[in-house]
């Protein structure tokens, strides 16, 4: 009788995670579509210095045959993001890279956005991704 007990209870157990992994290997695959990634080369920079920052993305999700990347930064940890350098439009997998210089001191932060086309001279395209924010100091 005890045995019985400890193979229904077993049955449970593998029941509940098949049923757990049904739900989650379908799922697993999504963040494999796609993104945005941001490198900095420095992130402590002299006042006239440059540092280099390299965005690339993809996206596979199907919402649009064209993708363009972005560097985008702004002053501070608030404010309003804008479009810094924009790389080419490509078909399947875009990179951006940037060369920029401390012009005065302050804390600033970058990110990189990846844009979906809908065709190559396309005036409205629509932000896929976001990185998230990389800060440099400037001293």
């Amino acid at each position: 009788m005890n045995g019985i007990k400890r193979r229904a209870v077993r049955l449970a157990v593998v029941g509940a995670l098949g049923a757990i992994l049904a739900v989650a290997l379908p799922t697993a695959p999504a963040f494999a579509k796609g993104g945005t990634e941001i490198r900095i080369s420095q992130h402590m920079v002299r006042v006239g210095h440059m540092f280099g920052v390299r965005v690339s993305g993809s996206e596979s999700g199907g919402r649009g045959r064209y993708l363009r990347a972005c560097v985008q930064g702004r002053s501070g940890y608030h404010g309003r993001w804008r479009n810094v350098k924009c790389g080419r439009v490509t078909a399947h997998r875009s990179r951006v890279d940037a060369r920029l210089t401390g012009r005065h001191r302050g804390t600033f932060q970058f990110r990189g956005v990846l844009y979906v086309l809908s065709g190559p001279h396309d005036r409205h395209p629509k932000a896929a991704s976001a990185s998230a924010p990389q800060t440099v100091r400037v001293h």
